[in-house]
């Protein structure tokens, strides 16, 4: 039996004892549920660090896709899509570097985190690579193959390992919350079974508990933020961005504008990456505060590339348009010294693809060509999508598509026009000339032919089709001892192939025509260029023996020392120097001077557009001796060619009786 004086001990000690009880419970509570938030708040933390850990394989092969469909001469890639892949890549490279993802990485087990430090120290190497990427030029991309190969395997292992890790943290999470909930629950079971005593107790918990949810629900909202957000600018990125946009019904009126920054890399190269990075927030607020007033929403979708997202109508978009380029192309300063740039804006409105599957695609494809219609207009205005412009885009890739059947079926035709000595009337050489009658268009105009074999990647078979023609014409026409240098045109982009003169040569050998017979015509921009290259491919063909002449002399940089250093053998004058002889006295002084030089150098000079009698009589009295144009002959079939040639023969030999 428990003595009495005891029993009113224990009563003694009872309450402090529950209170102490009371206190140790408050402090656990309060330590558990700070660990539970600060827990789950560590697995968000490092969840986030693993999806950019995984998105580095994903940019990687973007990188990738981009720049091979550049080099296989893709016209719906260029070289500034490939730069903004490889800004897109190397921001990521950058983030997953720094030592608080690292260390996160290897936290998670990840074996191979340190392959985007070691990829970062590849910067040089990787912008390099891309420097050497050329259009239609197959072989450029090796260089950047052989820096992807490096490390796209240690990517992808690194991908995978972060993609796990994510799914075991949020796994972790879930679990972590629910043991959570379960633990909370049985401290307020405990608690209510001291009511009476502890009503105070419960009273601070439940408060402390309440706000440990609002912390809880508070790190969970800023992360999602984080996942749609733009680190760099603060507004939202592709991934929000596109969220938004397909979540507008069709029916809905609005606006998407696509900004793109004119300059940006010469930014980036000149004044180094932070100005770059000070750039491109000062753009950000110039199109949130023009937005954001109107309800409208604004991203950076990677590199110097943005969106918009307008409610109302085309005017609205215009509107906003106009006053975001001006708020852009105001000048910053950045540590000193003043930057300024201009932008493009493309804008398609949601009614133009109201009736198209899919919708977002379709309005995003229309929202780049009016992005296009804006660089090709100059730069620094804002563009709408218009029907011409869809129009003009499916008929390309119908000729793309058609061009390649046309070759091989043979199905383009060559047109021929003779260039003459002005003096005695003597055919000397025969420019071949490309046309085709597409079945759907009807005849194509000769500059959208090359566009098209160049979007196509189709150039160098459609070329070395029209060189088979005009050997095949030289040969027909050597029967009748009429074979006069055959001339074709070779398109900038074929200078950058490194097979060129190898697929001319074959095509000379099949047909045993001279090399010194053929005249290959190059427009000025592609002579001028300094890539070695093309440097390699002039070489190679003047040493084929094969004659080079300047097409469309006079309207580029033209710089005739150049020219002679490179030992080109012929320039033809532009048909718009040749119109503007007889109107303006520079002119043609311009065109005396370069003949007179032309002949110094060992050049020999045509006059292009020769159209009248008068024209033939003033290229003479500058001392331009041969001539084309229409004045002597139109372009021509072969058939009609050779019976032109047999009539000009038959009068020859008849004037050459008469004056005997």
């Amino acid at each position: 039996m428990i003595p009495r004086r005891a029993l009113r001990n224990l009563a003694l000690f009872r309450f402090p004892a529950m209170l102490l009880a009371m206190g140790v419970m408050l402090v656990v509570t309060i330590g558990n549920i700070s660990a539970i938030a600060d827990g789950l708040g560590m697995h968000l933390f490092n969840s986030a660090r693993y999806e950019e850990a995984t998105r580095m394989e994903m940019e990687l092969s973007d990188l990738l896709v981009k720049a091979h469909r550049f080099s296989y001469g893709d016209r719906d890639i260029t070289r500034a899509d490939v730069n903004m892949a490889l800004d897109i890549f190397w921001s990521r490279v950058n983030v997953v570097a720094t030592a608080n993802y690292q260390r996160a990485l290897r936290e998670a087990d990840i074996e191979d985190a340190k392959v985007a430090v070691e990829i970062k120290e590849r910067l040089g190497d990787y912008e390099a690579a891309i420097q050497k990427l050329a259009p239609g030029e197959r072989t450029s991309i090796r260089p950047l193959l052989s820096l992807i190969r490096e490390f796209q395997t240690r990517v992808n292992d690194m991908s995978s390992d972060a993609y796990s890790a994510r799914r075991f943290q949020m796994q972790k999470m879930i679990e972590q919350e629910l043991a959570s909930l379960a633990s909370l629950k049985s401290m307020q079971s405990e608690f209510a079974a001291l009511v009476g005593v502890l009503v105070l107790f419960v009273i601070v918990e439940l408060v402390i508990s309440r706000r440990v949810n609002v912390r809880l629900k508070r790190a969970v909202a800023d992360k999602e933020a984080l996942l749609v957000t733009d680190g760099l600018t603060g507004i939202g990125n592709r991934r929000g961005f596109e969220t938004d946009l397909s979540s507008r019904p069709p029916l809905s009126e609005f606006s998407l504008l696509l900004v793109d920054l004119d300059g940006f890399k010469d930014v980036n190269d000149t004044m180094g990456h932070p100005a770059g990075d000070a750039l491109l927030r000062h753009v950000a607020t110039a199109l949130a505060e023009n937005a954001l007033p109107l309800g409208g929403v604004v991203a950076r979708l990677g590199g110097d590339e943005f969106a918009v997202l307008l409610k109302g109508s085309r005017h609205r978009a215009l509107d906003y348009a106009e006053a975001a380029l001006a708020d852009i192309s105001r000048p910053i300063s950045v540590e000193g010294k003043t930057i300024q740039v201009t932008a493009s804006i493309g804008v398609a409105h949601s009614s133009d693809a109201r009736d198209a599957t899919p919708f977002v695609e379709t309005l995003m494809k229309h929202a780049d060509l009016a992005l296009y219609a804006a660089k090709a207009d100059g730069r620094n205005c804002a563009r709408f999508t218009t029907d011409d412009m869809i129009a003009d885009n499916a008929r390309k890739r119908c000729l793309g598509k058609d061009l390649a059947k046309a070759i091989a079926d043979g199905d383009l035709d060559a047109a021929f026009q003779p260039i003459v000595s002005m003096k005695t009337g003597q055919t000397l050489s025969v420019e071949t000339l490309v046309r085709w009658s597409h079945p759907r268009f009807g005849a194509i105009p000769a500059p959208e032919i090359v566009q098209a074999a160049e979007g196509a990647d189709l150039i160098l078979p459609m070329t070395l089709l029209m060189l088979d023609r005009a050997c095949l014409l030289r040969e027909r026409l050597s029967v009748s001892n009429d074979a006069p240098r055959m001339a074709v045109n070779l398109s900038p982009a074929l200078l950058s192939m490194p097979d060129l003169a190898k697929a001319i040569a074959d095509v000379l050998a099949k047909r045993g025509c001279p090399s010194e017979s053929v005249i290959l015509e190059l427009t000025e921009d592609a002579a001028m260029s300094l890539s070695e290259q093309v440097m390699d491919n002039l070489e190679a063909l003047r040493a084929a023996g094969l004659r080079l002449a300047v097409d469309d002399f006079g309207t580029g940089y033209s710089n005739l020392s150049r020219l002679a250093a490179l030992e080109f053998a012929q320039i033809k004058i532009d048909k718009s120097l040749i119109r503007r002889i007889s109107v303006c006295d520079r002119t043609y002084e311009i065109v005396r001077h370069v003949s007179r030089m032309a002949h110094d150098l060992g050049m020999e000079v045509v006059g292009e557009g020769v159209e009248t009698e008068s024209d033939r009589a003033l290229l003479m009295g500058l001392g331009v001796p041969l001539g084309q144009g229409y004045h002597f002959a139109r372009p021509m079939s072969d058939l009609s060619l050779m019976a032109w040639l047999g009539e000009r023969r038959e009068g020859q030999a008849s004037a050459r009786l008469l004056a005997g």
